[in-house]
């Protein structure tokens, strides 16, 4: 499982980790688009990125290494803690529904879970899920569920 207290702080979310490396980017462009006669916006910049990359170092950062397997299905991956909101086990596909962001993703399931069926047992109720997440994050099947744990609720 994910560690949720990094230094203080929650552990960032794959979509939080993403917007900030995605404005790191821009960030980047924009700094190396600048003429050094710039000096107060080149500043303003640089001061953001470095903020942003604070923000990483001191919440944690979520995806972890991925490595294929002697199936080809990737291995590890990110965790995420949410909700199944569906899947269609024929054509293997799930939606999932964040925890916090309230984002809903969508993914095939991988080949390391035989019974995608038996998914929809867990509709619903708090489940912490281990993905890959492919580059394409636009890309439709971008999110391969590597697996899936039911978490007790607490009463």
């Amino acid at each position: 499982m994910i560690d949720r207290q990094r230094r203080g702080g929650s552990a960032m979310t794959i979509q939080e980790y993403y917007l900030v490396q995605s404005e790191i980017a821009a960030l980047n462009g924009i700094i190396m688009r600048l003429p050094e006669s710039s000096i107060i916006d080149r500043m303003s910049f640089e001061a953001r990125k470095e903020s942003l990359e604070e923000e990483i170092a001191s919440r944690g950062v979520v995806p972890l290494e991925v490595t294929p397997g002697a199936d080809g299905e990737p291995r590890g991956g990110a965790e995420m803690r949410g909700q199944f909101l569906g899947v269609l086990p024929n054509e293997r596909s799930f939606e999932f529904r964040v925890e916090g962001s309230g984002e809903i993703i969508t993914g095939r399931v991988g080949a390391t879970i035989e019974d995608a069926g038996a998914i929809n047992n867990c509709l619903n109720q708090p489940v912490a899920i281990r993905v890959h997440v492919k580059e394409d994050r636009n890309d439709p099947s971008a999110y391969v569920l590597l697996g899936y744990e039911a978490e007790s609720r607490g009463l």
